[in-house]
């Protein structure tokens, strides 16, 4: 019981953040606050998403590992089909960048590309769901 908690906390966290993105997104690249705002809930999205795909591995007794390496088991396991190991990967790739290269990032590109992959995140948010 206390697995399937951890679970549904991970899983509520990234409905919240997820849905403060969809609300800011639109003035992300009006204000400087409003654009950290929506990079920071958008990493946290990714983050419970990764914390949850470890999850279900240690659940299943195979040791986590790097994330990228989570999700390629998850996917080898047949867990994850191929186009949502490809956009796991793309939101993990972009959480890197927002975290580490504020300067090298263009904001235009990171609002469109956080934009394109957030119906893709909650496609991938289901699927995790059905995991519990």
């Amino acid at each position: 019981m206390e697995r399937k908690a951890r679970y549904l906390d991970k899983l509520a966290h990234v409905d919240k953040r997820i849905a403060n993105v969809r609300e800011w997104l639109p003035q992300a690249l009006e204000d400087e606050k409003t654009k950290l705002a929506v990079y920071k809930a958008f990493q946290e999205a990714v983050e419970a998403l990764l914390d949850i795909a470890a999850m279900k591995l240690a659940n299943l007794s195979i040791p986590p590992k790097d994330d990228y390496t989570n999700l390629k088991e998850l996917h080898t396991l047949g867990l994850l089909k191929a186009e949502h190991l490809n956009t796991m990967r793309k939101a993990n790739g972009l959480r890197n960048r927002l975290i580490h290269s504020y300067n090298t990032l263009s904001d235009e590109v990171a609002i469109k590309s956080i934009h394109e992959l957030l119906p893709e995140l909650v496609e991938v948010r289901r699927i995790m769901e059905a995991w519990i």
